[in-house]
């Protein structure tokens, strides 16, 4: 996190803890409406951002206080099918892991509309413009996790 302490996302029992490098453990909650919290990542100073590894699936950017600030879970053919990782990107939109769909998307959270879309839609792959259960994904430096909290990692 940018203060130098880490978020851990604990599946059993959907918490997600606020923890310093001494073990300190400095604030517990449950992601509002999120039964299977995955991978939750701090996008700014107070606001988390995390999905539900469920299906349906959702992402949720909430505040420590477990308010949430927005939820994308849409129904039908746009629906999420245990996505596992969400990041903001540096225009503000989010990119997904949609894992079980074989897809990686990218929702504009003005409109709640899916604008980028790699892979088919439960159809696995291998071949290109196909996925097979996408699990991970990080931006290049500087908008990738490490180029974003460079100047806080391991300190106290």
């Amino acid at each position: 996190m940018r203060d130098g302490h880490y978020l851990v996302t604990e599946i059993n029992g959907d918490w997600v803890d606020k923890i310093g490098l001494n073990g300190t453990v400095y604030w517990s909650m449950h992601p509002p409406g999120v039964s299977y919290p995955s991978d939750t990542n701090e996008i700014s100073p107070g606001r988390y951002l995390t999905v539900d590894y469920s299906d349906p699936g959702q992402i949720v950017i909430f505040n420590a206080a477990g308010k949430t600030l927005w939820r994308f879970a849409p129904t039908g053919p746009d629906a999420l099918n245990h996505p596992s990782l969400a990041l903001p990107l540096p225009n503000g939109d989010i990119l997904c892991t949609d894992d079980w769909n074989d897809r990686v998307i990218i929702i504009d959270p003005h409109t709640n509309k899916i604008v980028w879309q790699y892979g088919h839609t439960g159809s696995p792959g291998s071949a290109l413009g196909y996925l097979h259960t996408p699990d991970g994904i990080d931006l290049l430096p500087p908008h990738n996790l490490l180029g974003v909290h460079a100047g806080s990692i391991g300190l106290p």
